[in-house]
């Protein structure tokens, strides 16, 4: 039997209650007392209904969480948190839903009115039994938490103009969300820890995604492309997901934060946004699934970050933009699998940071650069360690006599000789990793110079010569 009753006073809750009815209707002024005693009355309800109740002001003695006030037409600050019911219908002109007010609630159905522009912070948090919500578009201001810790909420939408922070972390069931037309942002972590939610479609309103927001998430696909508004994408926003196999962002997002798809190692297909200037650090980090990343960075990035494409061990093409000035510390350390950098377009040789290319196989790692530019490369430290080409076959270019404007360069035998019409004031020879292991220093300058490599069991070899002008010509040789 259903219990129907116009409710006023605590006491009177009280008195309802003890006919341990099934369903408890408030109806007529209701206030914080009031529904602190239903909560805290130990009684299971099926539903809570305050569709025909008012809520007015409290200004009492302390309730939940020390609520001694509370305004009117406000769903108060956690005096309905715990409550056994599996269902609460809310007041038609409810203005407010307050800081926790029913966290840790059996709710398993929550309408939110219309009329509701204001949702407090963790307003339903931690509800366990919660299947399904949705933040209406009236709710204009949003605390943190609303709903996170929901483990068996399967769907949401959320139809205002942002998701708030942490609004569904935690949510490990959440398989299905609905983003309106005018979600503008999403908050920091507003995803985070959602391991069921395979796809979101993203409203072309976006501005901005925060830090963590669907980091560690099930997250398959996260197609941006249409978002052209979106500025701002915030630090690990996709980290950590090891289900996404495809992204792509749109030119527009010039902000991005470090460590975007950090160990994201599924991912094989990526579109980084065209208008970047730099790489931040980690943004690719274990992204061992990439293969081709001949068009992964945009042409006009000029600094590459710490460790930005580190572990990216499935990569075998790599090509550098033109305007590349600096690459930090181990940005493309572990690509163990790495075969051939273009770089042809770049008219400097980049500055690096230490250990860029740890792990590759660089005496076996082709790098083609531009005709003029061949011994420039050749003369940088870890640059030099890879076969240095310029469009030539590999063939031609090693077994052919090398010859710069001023220099040429040939093997008879194990002897190295080298000769020049400027004159050679001395020449030494380097191994793959920099250290001398010949040096011929005449008296006076001479057309050709020679160095005996037959000690060395190497192949490959560093050649600097310095002319007599104060020049210095470097090449790198297999014998």
């Amino acid at each position: 039997m259903t219990l129907r009753t116009l409710i006023i006073t605590a006491a009177g809750v009280l008195q309802a209650l003890s006919a341990r009815s099934a369903d408890v209707v408030l109806s007529g002024p209701v206030d914080a007392a009031a529904l602190h005693a239903v909560a805290t009355s130990g009684q299971t309800i099926g539903t809570l209904d305050l569709s025909g109740a008012v809520i007015t002001a409290y200004d009492g003695p302390r309730l939940a969480a020390n609520v001694a006030h509370s305004p009117a037409n406000t769903l108060p600050a956690y005096v309905l948190s715990g409550l056994k019911a599996t269902h609460v219908l809310l007041p038609e002109g409810l203005k407010a839903i307050a800081d926790g007010a029913l966290m840790g609630s059996d709710i398993e159905k929550i309408d939110i009115p219309a009329s509701c522009d204001s949702i407090g912070m963790g307003a339903f948090a931690s509800c366990t039994r919660l299947r399904a919500v949705t933040l209406p578009p009236s709710a204009r201001r949003l605390g943190s938490h609303i709903f996170s810790g929901c483990t068996s909420l399967s769907s949401a939408s959320a139809m205002g103009a942002e998701v708030p922070e942490a609004a569904f972390a935690g949510c490990t069931s959440l398989a299905e969300v609905t983003l309106g037309p005018g979600v503008r942002t999403i908050g920091k972590n507003a995803f985070r820890g959602c391991e069921a939610l395979g796809s979101a479609a993203f409203p072309a309103s976006l501005t901005a995604i925060g830090d963590g927001a669907f980091g560690n998430s099930g997250l398959e696909r996260a197609d941006l492309s249409r978002c052209t508004s979106l500025r701002t994408i915030g630090t690990e926003a996709f980290a950590c997901c090891p289900s996404l196999v495809s992204a792509a962002l749109p030119a527009s997002a010039s902000d991005i934060g470090t460590a975007l798809f950090f160990d994201c190692t599924s991912l094989a297909e990526v579109t980084l946004p065209a208008g970047l200037a730099s790489i931040p650090a980690l943004t690719l980090k274990g992204a061992q699934s990439l293969r081709d990343a001949s068009r992964l960075i945009p042409g006009g990035v000029e600094q590459i970050g710490t460790m930005a494409f580190c572990g990216m061990s499935g990569t075998t093409t790599l090509k550098l933009p033109d305007a590349l000035a600096g690459i930090s510390d181990e940005a493309f350390s572990g690509m163990t699998s790495l075969s051939h950098i273009e770089a042809s377009g770049l008219s400097a040789v980049p500055a690096l940071g230490a250990d860029v290319f740890d792990g590759i196989d660089r005496p076996r790692t082709t790098l083609n650069v531009a005709e003029e530019m061949v011994s420039s490369f050749l003369a940088a430290p870890q640059w030099r360690e890879f076969r240095v080409t310029s469009g030539e076959s590999d063939a031609e270019k090693i077994h052919a006599p090398v010859t710069t404007p001023a220099v040429r360069v040939r093997f008879e035998g194990t002897t190295l000789r080298a000769s020049s019409e400027a004159l050679i004031a001395s020449a030494t020879l380097y191994d793959m990793a920099g250290r001398t292991i010949g040096l011929c220093r005449p008296s006076e300058p001479l057309a050709e110079v020679s160095i005996e490599t037959s000690a060395q069991a190497s192949p490959l070899f560093i050649l600097t010569v310095t002319l007599g002008d104060g020049k210095a010509v470097s090449v790198k040789l297999i014998r």
